[in-house]
């Protein structure tokens, strides 16, 4: 493998994991949210 090719690798994979990272966060926001709101209602 190239060293170009490597990289692109390197970065997809990087991008995969930090895809996953975002959809963690952005579920415990919402049940965070729903929470919250659940309370406040």
């Amino acid at each position: 493998m190239s060293i170009s090719g490597a990289i692109i690798a390197r970065s997809s994979t990087r991008a995969g994991e930090l895809a996953k990272a975002y959809d963690r966060v952005r579920i415990a926001g919402l049940t965070c949210e729903a929470s919250y709101n659940a309370l406040a209602n």
